[in-house]
């Protein structure tokens, strides 16, 4: 009888602990949610940040939206008789192809995680610098349009800073590579609004379910990020553009009266992380790029920001913190798909499939020669370009400075976005050749500092000497500005598929 009296009087002890523990449980994580939404409003009415409220629907609506949708229908019998299936089958297979794509908006994930943590590592990392005259008229886009922001692709960490950017005038769902479904990035990704794409994967089924879900999206006017290069940059240029999403894209005009408005978005870095491994892969061009290559392309990229953030945090403490030059966006003249295929006289609906290649080719071409307009000039790739148009490994010093000063020069007759100081200069500015070669100054040391850091560049009695051996490091990022001086950013690159 003791024993039984012990043994309840303990199971009501721990029976009390748990429920008090489960009470304070709820009421702290109600606070804090609470807290947090209050917080969160806050800050979107502090800045009229305008969020469709589309991008709230819960995913078991998309969901159920998807597998109502008869193009699917018919891509499931299709892909049933074809392959020899049974009906639920394959029904199976398409709701896991939904449950991949389509992701989970979460505003507290997007604007306390995503934003607090892009905040703190982009600018511990790098001067950001944002071209705030293109970004100011952006606010004047139509309301009722279909807003995709189209960029050039240079780092992984591109969605960070292109997120970023505009994270305090609106919220942006990139379409994000199969490299990031891995736990935890999937789950974050998706909360903040991004959906998963399986590049080079030609099953029809899929490719039905992926259109059909931009369409979806489209229709509701959620605003889009795509990376128009379909993947980085290995060698520094622009390469040959994809039109598989911007086609599923405008397919969404063949149903409705909104009109699609592409923005050139040009982003551009004075040090990317994972540029090493980018060139060691283009030095491999024979060897398939497969998952293990992007997963360790990831993994350079979070273990050198990591690294780089701790280094940084134990040299502010002794007042020695150094950043890696400046992370720049800048935008683009928006470009009305409809304004652009009715002045071209084009009805994409009426054409055949090899024809509506060729158009689509035609307009990814368009819409990269307008991000190469407008891809930031960082000291370093204007540096970069000057020395190696030297050719050879030994330049003075003088003499360079002058090679950057007339470079400057010839890219604002282009109307180049330049980056001196930290900051994007006017195109309107004419400065006598005293103040263009105090200018030109400012660049090279600016620029030399990271080389320097990087043991690309030494000076010598005078001299920039370069490393022979980090040649491929400075043509990577001269290739980057490159194009201003093609007819077509992409007019030397191989075609490839979309």
């Amino acid at each position: 009888m003791q024993y039984l009296l012990l043994f309840l009087q303990i199971t009501g002890i721990l029976a009390a602990y748990t429920i008090v523990y489960e009470i304070l449980r709820y009421r702290i994580r109600r606070r804090l949610a609470r807290r947090f939404r209050s917080s969160v409003r806050s800050f979107l009415d502090r800045h009229n940040i305008d969020i469709e409220k589309s991008r709230f629907m819960a995913k078991q609506l998309v969901r159920l939206e998807l597998l109502n949708d008869p193009q699917i229908h018919n891509a499931i019998l299709q892909h049933a008789q074809e392959h020899n299936l049974p009906i639920d089958t394959v029904r199976d297979i398409v709701e896991d192809y939904i449950d991949e794509i389509v992701p989970s908006f979460n505003i507290l994930s997007y604007y306390k995680i995503g934003y607090s943590v892009a905040k703190f590592s982009l600018n511990f990392l790098y001067e950001v610098v944002i071209d705030q005259e293109s970004l100011q008229r952006l606010e004047n886009l139509p309301k009722n349009t279909i807003q995709v922001y189209v960029m050039n692709h240079r780092s992984n960490a591109d969605f960070v800073l292109a997120a970023y950017m505009l994270s305090k005038s609106i919220a942006i769902s990139f379409a994000v590579g199969e490299w990031a479904r891995i736990w935890p990035l999937e789950e974050l990704f998706k909360s903040f609004g991004s959906y998963f794409v399986r590049r080079g994967f030609r099953q029809p089924l899929y490719h039905t379910v992926l259109a059909r879900y931009m369409a979806y999206i489209s229709r509701c006017a959620l605003r889009q990020g795509i990376f128009i290069e379909g993947g980085l940059s290995r060698d520094g240029k622009l390469r040959q553009p994809k039109f598989g999403l911007i086609d599923y894209i405008l397919q969404s005009l063949e149903d409705i009266e909104q009109d699609v408005i592409f923005i050139p978005t040009g982003i551009n870095f004075d040090w990317v992380i994972e540029d090493k491994s980018l060139i060691a892969e283009k030095k491999k061009t024979e060897q398939k790029r497969n998952f293990l290559f992007k997963l360790a392309s990831l993994f350079v990229v979070l273990a050198g920001t990591l690294i780089t953030i701790f280094w940084n945090l134990s040299r502010l403490l002794f007042g020695g913190r150094k950043r890696f030059g400046c992370a720049s966006v800048s935008f683009g003249e928006p470009v009305s798909a409809r304004d652009y295929f009715e002045h071209n006289k084009i009805t994409l609906k009426n054409l055949n499939k090899d024809e509506r290649k060729q158009i689509l080719a035609q307009f990814a071409n368009f819409l990269l020669t307008k991000i190469g307009q407008v891809i930031p000039i960082p000291p370093v790739p204007l540096s970069a370009a000057a020395f190696l148009d030297f050719d050879q490994n030994q330049v003075p010093m003088g003499e360079l400075i002058s090679k950057i000063q007339q470079l400057r020069h010839e890219l604002l007759q282009k109307k180049a976005k330049i980056i001196v100081d930290k900051e994007f200069l006017p195109h309107s500015c004419e400065e006598n050749p005293i103040v263009q070669r105090q200018i030109a100054e400012k660049i090279f040391h600016q620029a030399y500092r990271i080389l320097k850091r990087r043991k690309i560049w030494k000076i010598s009695k005078g001299t920039v000497c370069l490393t022979p051996a980090k040649k491929a490091l400075l043509q990577y990022y001269a290739n980057s500005i490159a194009h201003f001086n093609e007819e077509s950013p992409s007019s030397n690159q191989q075609k490839t598929n979309p």
